[in-house]
């Protein structure tokens, strides 16, 4: 039999004690191969060309060129075979607006590091990089062109009282395509929209001002206590779990809490959809993008109890097929549509 194909990793980073202790990492795995190193974004260009990498661990701060630089000239530059990039970015506000920059070009995901620049504990995070660099290796790499924002949105509606709610559940290779559909939904919607993307905290603050800027209907970060409000879309915060629910009076309001124990992923699809297939009287609609894993399987099917319906994203238009053939696998898909389909197919289903 023969050997496994090794995944082949380009490390990008301006230092050198980062590229080190990276390297020291990923010589853990024995089925991941380190192909070369570059210092700067201009490097890590001319090495993807010489030893063409299955996957790049990819800085964001560095000279001569970022990384959101050499993540969108790489994958503008074609080829035939793509390289998978992950972006390893200390959290700043310029960082996080770029590393979502660099998604919608192309990267496949992205790594926090644990304690800025200089990450000298970044091996707190190695289950997390050998984890990602695993799933990327499968990944397919999409070139998507930038969304423009719009101007004008509609005004937050404050009714709070309706009956249809709209639940997509997204992981890896998920924004842009949420992205996609948002910025497809029309003003008319009357319905409630939720968000559940796998991202960490302050990610989700930057990716909902993202979305509410090309999004004809408003869009804002959830919070403990808002209430649920027709035309309106709640994204759920990073590193913590969401559910909906009722007070007294029939209305609906978020409800924020520590990470559920059952589940590995955050915020959890899987308990965000729960909660909301136990709502009384609603019509819901959910849906289930691009991802690794299984979050959002359970969740559907209680939707699907509840009399709900679900969309789940073709597995061959998905950078990672797992989440969506997860509910195919199950049975609990009702349509199974491309990205570019599914916007207008829930107008359909509201309306």
């Amino acid at each position: 039999m023969a050997d496994k194909k090794k995944i082949r990793t380009l490390i990008v980073d301006d230092s050198f004690f980062m590229r080190k202790l990276i390297r020291e990492i990923l010589e853990t795995d024995s089925e991941i191969e380190i192909v070369g190193e570059a210092r700067d974004g201009a490097e890590a260009i001319t090495a993807n060309l010489r030893f063409a990498p299955d996957v790049i661990t990819m800085d964001y701060h560095m000279p001569v060129m970022t990384g959101a630089q050499a993540t969108k000239k790489i994958i503008s530059l074609g080829g035939n075979k793509l390289p998978a990039i992950i972006i390893i970015s200390a959290y700043t506000a310029v960082g996080v607006r770029e590393t979502l920059e660099c998604l919608r070009a192309g990267a496949v995901d992205f790594i926090q590091k644990p304690s800025g620049e200089l990450s000298l504990d970044i091996n707190d995070i190695s289950a997390e990089i050998l984890a990602k660099i695993h799933v990327a290796a499968l990944a397919k790499i999409k070139r998507l062109a930038p969304i423009r924002e719009k101007k004008e949105k509609k005004a937050l509606c404050n009714k709070d009282y309706f009956e249809k709610i709209i639940i997509i559940g997204a992981s890896t290779g998920g924004p842009p395509v949420v992205e996609d559909i948002i910025v497809n939904l029309k003003p008319n919607l009357d319905a409630m929209v939720i968000v559940v993307q796998h991202m960490p905290k302050y990610f989700t603050s930057s990716f909902a001002e993202r979305l509410n800027k090309i999004s004809s209907i408003a869009v804002a970060e959830a919070h403990t206590g808002d209430l649920a409000l027709v035309n309106q879309i709640i994204l759920a915060p990073g590193d913590t779990d969401m559910s909906i629910e009722e007070t007294t009076e029939n209305k609906e309001f978020v409800q924020l809490f520590d990470r559920h124990k059952i589940t590995c992923a955050h915020p959890s699809i899987d308990v965000a959809m729960q909660s909301v297939a136990k709502l009384r009287r609603k019509r819901i609609i959910g849906v289930i993008l691009s991802g690794m894993g299984d979050d959002g399987t359970e969740g559907a099917r209680a939707i699907k109890k509840a009399g709900g319906y679900i969309i789940a994203q073709s597995p061959e238009t998905a950078v990672v097929n797992s989440m969506p053939q997860s509910i195919i696998d199950n049975s609990l898909a009702d349509e199974i549509l491309p990205p570019e389909k599914i916007a207008s197919r829930l107008m359909q289903l509201v309306l």
